[in-house]
């Protein structure tokens, strides 16, 4: 028979006290009896009432207490939570990012701590979301347009097995970053960026970035140095410029650029599933695409703002970044695919490495702008990092 109890002060037990039989058992949802919070106490059931689990307002777990600790609710000893989807209220380190941690019900005993979504507070007050896999040496992952840190997925997991620190975080407007409407320039990703690395304190890193994500590493260097780096890699990078001109005659011509943010802004949903095609070269012969990988392109390019996909464009587009490419003077990795429909090889990769002064170029035959994600090409990508990480 299930009885109605509500929390009285005291400590939260130890969350691995609860077995994966607890977890799977029905959980029963009561009102307590504090009007002031009104907290939601789901009680887990198993041969008995072992342990409560207790709710905020917004549905997160607040903390765990044992049987002993359940009577009736005081009036007092509760902090207030936040607005619904507020992080205001979360204890916060150095560079923003929340601290692992457990609320607590009245009483003096602190409770254990536990994991919670991984943000970093920029300068501006945007909230940069990031995946952190691992220890080690750290590797910081740098996503391309219009994709989020979960395009790195499987190299995150690569390098947190070879004993190396993954990181790969969603760049502002985009993922589950804080979706701004400004901010989308190159000196402000830089700058995250940087508030990211300096943040969490790492020193050491090799960055590795895509596409896009190129021009951020690019620029983070020209500003911010190559105090912490250890390493960087490009692969199918924009730098050092997109933009076909009378000095660039390889470039991409203008009225492609502008197709594409008239794309994004008359039916964006229809226009990134057909820019998947290009992106990964399913439209050649041969290839091994997967609807796999079309319907993950669509999914993290619609997590991605509008006008964050318009902006980005802008910046791509125009954007010259061979002084910043002058500033590298780490050892740097360059890959690209020779049949990059988006990204060509001759404006970019091919004009890089005869800049920067440390680089080494790998090209993949065949290789299409999306080729980390594809089947094959991944896997060839996922090696060839790790050599370089070794060395």
């Amino acid at each position: 028979m299930t009885t109605t109890r509500t929390l009285a002060p005291g400590s939260a037990t130890d969350l691995g006290a609860l077995t994966a039989r607890d977890l799977m058992r029905p959980v029963a949802g009561v009102i307590a009896e504090d009007a002031t919070l009104r907290e939601v106490v789901a009680r887990f059931v198993s041969g008995g009432c072992r342990h409560l689990l207790v709710l905020d307002r917004d549905g997160r777990c607040a903390g765990v207490l044992a049987p002993r600790h359940v009577a009736q609710a005081p009036a007092r000893g509760r902090a207030e939570p936040g607005p619904p989807n507020s992080r205001s209220r979360r204890r916060r380190g150095s560079c923003g990012c929340p601290r692992r941690g457990l609320a607590w019900v009245g009483g003096s005993a602190r409770p254990r701590r536990r994991r919670t979504m991984p943000f970093c507070k920029t300068r501006d007050g945007v909230e940069i979301f990031y995946k952190d896999w691992g220890s080690g040496r750290p590797v910081v992952f740098i996503h391309g347009w219009p994709l989020s840190g979960d395009a790195w997925q499987s190299q995150l997991k690569a390098v947190a097995d070879a004993g190396y620190r993954g990181i790969a975080h969603d760049r502002r407007g985009h993922g589950r970053s804080t979706p701004v409407y400004d901010g989308y320039d190159w000196d402000t990703f830089a700058d995250d960026l940087n508030d990211l690395i300096t943040g969490l304190d790492l020193r050491d890193v090799t960055l590795v970035a895509h596409s896009m994500g190129g021009g951020e590493l690019a620029r983070y260097i020209g500003r911010h140095g190559t105090g912490r780096l250890h390493s960087a890699v490009l692969l199918s990078a924009i730098t050092p410029l997109m933009l076909q001109g009378p000095n660039n005659p390889e470039g991409v011509p203008n009225e492609v650029f502008q197709q594409l943010k008239q794309g994004i802004v008359a039916e964006r949903s229809q226009f990134w599933h057909e820019t998947a095609v290009v992106f990964f070269g399913a439209n050649r012969d041969g290839n091994k695409v997967t609807q796999g990988n079309k319907d993950e392109f669509w999914y993290m390019a619609m997590q991605e703002t509008v006008e964050g996909g318009v902006a980005c464009v802008d910046a791509f587009a125009n954007t010259d970044f061979t002084d910043d490419l002058k500033k590298f003077d780490v050892p740097t990795l360059i890959v690209h695919g020779d049949d990059d429909q988006v990204v060509p090889i001759d404006a970019t990769a091919h004009k890089s490495v005869k800049i920067i002064p440390d680089a080494t170029l790998k090209v993949y035959p065949g290789g299409a702008h999306g080729l980390v994600l594809v089947p094959g090409y991944k896997e060839q990508f996922d090696k060839d990092l790790l050599d370089f990480l070794a060395k």
